[in-house]
């Protein structure tokens, strides 16, 4: 089965209408690079602003909870159980439990008391 094209060389109205088209489609793609390119500055703000405020609320929270404010990095919050009023901090101690969240722990507690 062979593949046929119709080519129409425009002029007049056409032509003028076909450069509209092109001059449209140009200025939407200049625009959406442009949207673009200020999302990408306002989600780096964003991050900027985000970091600045964890940086302040992070040692914030050690104090609060009794633990050395020189280990702010080193702690991971787990707030998955935030809404039932309980939230979690934890520290891997050894090397080798690295990996092990305090949700598998505490699964694992759970389920051992259960046998």
């Amino acid at each position: 089965m062979s593949h046929k094209h119709k080519t129409v060389r425009l002029d007049g109205d056409a032509l003028a209408l076909a450069q509209d088209i092109q001059t449209l489609c140009a200025n939407a793609h200049e625009r959406r690079e442009a949207l673009q390119r200020e999302y990408q500055l306002r989600m780096e703000a964003l991050q900027e602003e985000t970091n600045r405020e964890l940086k302040t609320l992070w040692p914030q929270l050690h104090l609060a909870a009794g633990l050395p404010v020189q280990e702010v990095g080193e702690w991971q919050l787990d707030a998955s159980y935030l809404e039932h009023g309980v939230a979690f901090v934890s520290k891997c101690l050894h090397e080798e439990a690295q990996g092990v969240s305090l949700g598998d722990l505490l699964q694992s507690m759970t389920s051992h008391s259960r046998h």
